[in-house]
């Protein structure tokens, strides 16, 4: 089964999020290793000639911060279980 969407998390921070053969990188703070660029696979920024692409991916990106939430922006997901105890 296919899914619209791939939303890449790392430690609760959306960092990027991918649809069919397009992905698209969100603002957050870089953590790198010796000062290398984490993401040193990408190469090519197309934003700029793909503007109805970037847009649905933003869309993409808010459906998943009300679902899991974003750390970075402070949100906290409808779709996160909350502790009773």
């Amino acid at each position: 089964m296919r899914h619209e969407a791939f939303a890449c998390y790392l430690r609760g921070e959306l960092r990027a999020v991918r649809s069919g053969r397009w992905k698209l990188h969100l603002p957050h703070a870089y953590g790198s290793i010796h000062g290398a660029s984490p993401d040193i696979g990408e190469t090519t920024n197309v934003a700029e000639l793909h503007p109805d692409v970037v847009a649905r991916l933003l869309e993409l990106a808010e459906r998943a911060r009300a679902d899991l939430g974003d750390s970075l922006t402070g949100r906290r997901g409808a779709g996160i279980r909350r502790r009773t105890d």
